[in-house]
């Protein structure tokens, strides 16, 4: 993908292509190449997947609960119930990485080059950081939740999808006779594939 994006970027900056669309306009915007080129790479693999997933796994946790749920669709802050019920089923578990500098670690120096792979979904249940883990708890920290990252790779569409992702579960959740039919099922392992629930008609 990256190497049809610069190959785009130079066509644009050459003249030929559309005008006024979002490619267009990071071009004009002043940024380096490879930033416009990042941008473009995240923006259709940012939230066509990982939007619904993350409205899909929330869902699910919040259905799994039903005294959460109770309490949930009645509190005027519902959003935290999401970021909560989300912890404990992130959408993306892993996130692969190469190392760019020496860097250590817990006493362990990880060379430049290295292939990592972060774990969020460990994390934000390490007993070290946070108390008791594995209860569902409204309290937590934003630092905590770690699902749109930071630094150089900080989610591009971090302030709509904190509402859209929420909103979305919100108005599902609101519906009477909402239920697990089939629970979530990934075909390739990662993202959700097919989920069931019933409505009251």
């Amino acid at each position: 993908m990256t190497a049809y994006l610069r190959d785009e970027l130079e066509a644009r900056r050459a003249g030929r292509g559309p005008s006024g669309d979002v490619f267009a306009r990071l071009v004009a915007s002043g940024l380096d190449e490879e930033r416009v080129v990042v941008n473009m790479a995240g923006l259709p693999l940012g939230f066509v997947e990982s939007g619904p997933g993350a409205m899909v796994e929330a869902t699910e946790q919040l259905l799994l609960r039903p005294e959460v749920l109770a309490r949930a669709v009645t509190d005027d802050d519902f959003d935290r119930y999401v970021w909560e019920a989300l912890r404990f089923n992130p959408f993306f578990k892993l996130l692969p990485r190469i190392c760019e500098r020496d860097y250590e670690l817990a006493g362990t120096v990880i060379p430049a080059g290295t292939f990592v792979l972060a774990a969020p979904a460990s994390a934000m249940f390490d007993e070290a950081v946070l108390d008791e883990p594995d209860e569902f708890r409204l309290d937590r920290p934003r630092h905590h939740q770690l699902f749109f990252g930071y630094g150089h790779h900080a989610c591009l569409g971090v302030h709509p999808a904190r509402a859209v992702i929420c909103e979305a579960v919100r108005r599902l959740l609101l519906r009477p006779g909402v239920r697990v039919i089939e629970g979530v099922t990934r075909a390739n392992g990662i993202f959700p594939d097919r989920f069931v629930l019933g409505l009251e008609a």
